[in-house]
């Protein structure tokens, strides 16, 4: 029949960018498997790896050449659009790099020397920058990093502020704010600074004991865990008042956190590392919806930098998008070729994964070749003069 041979897309603009935001923020997260450094001391290396919050169990990716340290203070993040986990790491002992790794491989890309004390990397997806905090001359500034070549770009200095809280920062790339808790004076307070002027927009009186902060693009919440006089909840705060709200209490889990494990992914689940009932090592994935427990397993451990695929930003924006009922597209699944009917003259075609990453596919006479792509989910582009339509493949060798 011809509603199994064909597959039709079509919808208004406004339809289009809800689908594109819903379908990235739930397809790229693969149920709760963050991807971390491990210190393997049975060698003295560092690995990169994966950790399963189903399981508790890590898979190894690749050992990371060189690496002899994991330099603390929230110093990971991970850029779905290039496939890149980027972390901060000591090399021989003496260096600092900023290594950039490949996801899928394990790859390191980039190591170049870094050389300031710097702490709260957080990826911007727009920018394809990284933002954090530098402390120098006895103070701190908002600043911005080259993940390839290092380079470090001054926004703003902030004043005003004595120290900083551990696992309190996050990115907010709707709002363009990067937060976090700091000491002012005998106060702590959540701040939010403008990624692009530097300037404080936000001053809250805020509780330091809310740790493990993560910014979840669907609600524009940021989530963390609160240890409320013994008993341990799910937190959901507004930026902008500084006001937390209690999700639900965090049942079978007992107060206490392990630094750099927590993430959130595009399905709207937290995972971090912490204590069960029996005050042993686990690893929690929690709904953020509803602040239920989704799975609750024994680690032992030391994975560290607990990064998850999660962006707001979209694939492309294009002035106009239309779809049209007249498109074909068959077979899909796909396993080498892809066929396209069309009504009018196709001028490009792009491919993005499920990470938002511009895939090169090959073009020819309304046919795309895919037997060089990977089993999954992939989004075609289809572009027309000032217009675009959108596509859902499915590639099966």
């Amino acid at each position: 029949m011809n509603s199994l041979k064909f597959v039709y897309l079509y919808m208004k603009k406004s339809l289009l960018i809800l689908f594109q935001i819903i379908l990235l923020q739930n397809i790229f997260s693969q149920s709760n498997r963050p991807y971390a450094v491990w210190e393997d001391q049975s060698f003295s290396v560092y690995k990169f790896v994966r950790m399963d919050a189903s399981t508790g169990i890590k898979t190894e990716i690749s050992t990371i050449p060189g690496m002899t340290a994991f330099i603390a203070g929230n110093n990971t993040a991970i850029d779905f659009y290039n496939n890149r986990y980027h972390v901060a790491g000591m090399s021989g002992g003496t260096t600092k790099r900023l290594y950039t790794i490949d996801i899928s491989s394990g790859t390191v890309i980039y190591n170049p020397v870094f050389t300031d004390n710097i702490i709260g990397i957080e990826f911007n997806c727009n920018d394809s920058l990284l933002y954090a905090l530098k402390e120098a001359f006895g103070g701190y500034y908002l600043v911005t990093i080259a993940p390839d070549s290092a380079t470090i770009t001054t926004i703003a200095s902030l004043n005003g502020m004595n120290a900083y809280v551990g696992g309190s920062f996050s990115l907010d790339v709707n709002q363009n704010l990067y937060s976090f808790v700091a000491l002012v004076g005998s106060n702590y307070r959540l701040r939010s600074f403008s990624t692009q002027t530097g300037l404080m927009i936000n001053d809250n009186i805020f509780p330091a004991t809310i740790y493990g902060h993560r910014y979840n693009c669907e609600d524009g919440y940021v989530y963390g865990t609160w240890d409320n006089g013994g008993v341990y909840k799910l937190e959901k705060t507004d930026i902008n008042t500084g006001i937390h709200t209690t999700v639900d209490t965090l049942n079978g889990v007992t107060p206490g956190f392990v630094a750099e494990s927590q993430s959130v992914n595009g399905s709207g689940q937290y995972t971090f590392r912490g204590f069960d009932s029996n005050n042993d090592y686990a690893i929690f994935a929690v709904d953020l919806s509803g602040g239920s427990i989704i799975n609750s397993s024994l680690t032992t451990d030391n994975a560290v930098g607990f990064e998850e695929a999660s962006c707001c930003s979209m694939i492309t924006s294009v002035s106009e998008i239309r779809h049209t009922s007249d498109m074909k597209i068959y077979p899909n699944p796909a396993d080498d070729f892809i066929y396209l009917e069309y009504p009018k003259q196709i001028e490009n075609i792009e491919c993005f994964d499920i990470y938002g990453k511009n895939i090169p596919v090959d073009f020819n006479n309304n046919s795309i070749n895919v037997r060089s792509l990977e089993n999954g989910i992939y989004i075609l582009k289809i572009v027309c003069g000032e217009n675009a339509d959108f596509l859902r493949i499915i590639v099966s060798h």
